[in-house]
């Protein structure tokens, strides 16, 4: 059994239960399964999805779109959440398992067998084998992690989170089990995107460990791990490369053709394009809160401005680009770059051309300096575990292997060479982890480096 938690305006709403065998590790399975074998796993499940994604990339109406998420599905305007409950569902239907849910309002999902009231959730509880928390710590939602609430689960039950934005050992701190405590990461849409990351907490036991990874190879995903850390790993290595698709716009790209470069580069959807589908107003949220934390955070204020214009994307007609009622078709909008042109001029920023290969490398190297900085901190074991990320999290194009992996195809020494490049023009935020700069002057490449703390000790 698993539950699903679900903010709405602020409180726990519609938990989704998967009624299904029991999950719990095999007594003979060891967390350290040789790389060999991983990678003999993560590649027949690589080909069990080829045919969905081909599906992907060809069908714009499947482009990064959970089919069955509308906006009547929305409670309180809160679309995300849902979609992931949506998913979720349609995820453990497909694997023959009886899905009960509880919600605050609205009609029940299609692929809901047994409808419950949400002050069910204490009935629920005593039932599950683990938990994830698909939601934000906030004073409504903390009470989630109390020792009554605990009280009510079984021994030994998983307690995990969804949410890249709690921290884990924050959350484990909250309880009296910490080892029982971890990070369960799915990717939007749930019931398209196969990673699942788990995110190892400083008290989370192997014993977790080992029993979250099954979870998500049992409802059909690919387990990945990850250490705890903001945004967790793989969200943290893609912030970089968000920022920077940001940053060009002030410089005089357009959000047009950036998504054209990176669709040719192989993506099945453009960056501005997908920030449309998952709304412009979930990032604008981290942003202030990262702001609030940092005084030296640096703002973007063309989508921030965007939303406060109630841009939000698909969901109100208008984000990145605009769109026809009923027509889920990008259009490019001079409204959109007005906003770029005052902003720049605000700034007192010149505007310029850019080549898509700058476009691409400016994107993606962001991003690889990111993740030798993940590696140093011993938040992921290896390089191809965040290839492994950002193929079925982020839709990596397959055929290019993966970030680091694509990277690796670059050279190590170049990528040092174009980063170092960029840290004298653009200053700190292209400063070259010291992984990246000892493995150019070793001439080793990504696929050899070593994290430079251990995640955990068994």
């Amino acid at each position: 059994l698993s539950v699903t938690s679900e903010p709405t305006a602020g409180l726990v709403a519609s938990p989704v239960i998967f009624d299904g065998p029991p999950v719990g590790p095999p007594l003979t399975e060891k967390l350290g399964r040789s790389p060999r074998a991983d990678r003999r796993a993560d590649d027949t499940e690589r080909q069990s999805s080829r045919s969905r994604a081909r599906r992907f990339r060809s069908n714009p109406t499947f482009r990064g779109m959970n089919p069955s998420t509308d906006a009547s599905e929305a409670t309180n305007g809160v679309e995300r959440g849902l979609s992931f409950g949506g998913g979720a569902a349609e995820q453990a239907k497909k694997l023959g398992m009886r899905v009960i849910g509880t919600r605050m309002s609205g009609a029940p999902h299609p692929a809901v067998d047994e409808m419950h009231g949400p002050d069910d959730l204490h009935a629920l509880l005593p039932r599950a084998d683990f938990v994830i928390l698909n939601t934000a710590l906030t004073p409504e939602t903390r009470f989630l992690f109390g020792a009554p609430e605990l009280a009510r689960m079984k021994p030994g039950a998983l307690l995990l989170s969804n949410s890249s934005a709690i921290n884990t050992d924050i959350m484990a701190g909250m309880t009296t089990r910490p080892g029982n405590v971890a990070g369960a990461h799915f990717f939007a849409p749930a019931n398209v995107m196969k990673l699942f990351e788990v995110v190892v907490g400083s008290k989370t036991s192997v014993e977790t460990i080992v029993r979250t990874m099954q979870v998500g190879r049992d409802i059909g995903k690919i387990s990945a791990l990850a250490g705890t850390c903001d945004g967790f790993a793989a969200n943290r290595s893609r912030a970089p490369f968000q920022t920077e698709m940001m940053l060009m716009l002030e410089e005089g790209a357009l959000p047009e053709q950036i998504d054209k470069v990176m669709v040719d580069f192989g993506y099945p959807i453009g960056p501005f394009a997908v920030s449309d589908l998952s709304g412009l107003d979930i990032g604008y949220d981290t942003r202030k809160r990262r702001a609030a934390e940092n005084p030296n955070f640096r703002k973007l204020p063309v989508p921030d401005r965007l939303v406060e214009m109630g841009r939000k994307g698909q969901k109100s007609g208008a984000g990145w680009y605009r769109y026809e009622k009923g027509d889920r078709t990008p259009h490019p909008d001079e409204v959109v770059k007005s906003v770029i042109a005052d902003v720049a001029r605000e700034l007192g920023i010149e505007q310029r051309q850019f080549t898509d290969d700058e476009i691409l490398k400016r994107l993606l190297f962001a991003s690889v300096n990111e993740t030798c900085k993940i590696l140093e901190e011993g938040k992921c074991l290896r390089a191809s575990d965040m290839d492994v990320m950002w193929l079925h999290g982020f839709g990596f194009p397959r055929y290019r292997g993966g970030l680091m992996f694509w990277a690796d195809g670059i050279g190590v020494k170049e990528v040092y060479r174009q980063i170092e490049e960029w840290h004298q023009r653009y200053g700190a935020r292209w400063k070259p982890a010291a992984l990246l700069k000892e493995l150019a002057e070793s001439g080793t490449s990504f696929r050899e480096a070593k994290p430079k703390v251990p995640m955990f000790t068994v």
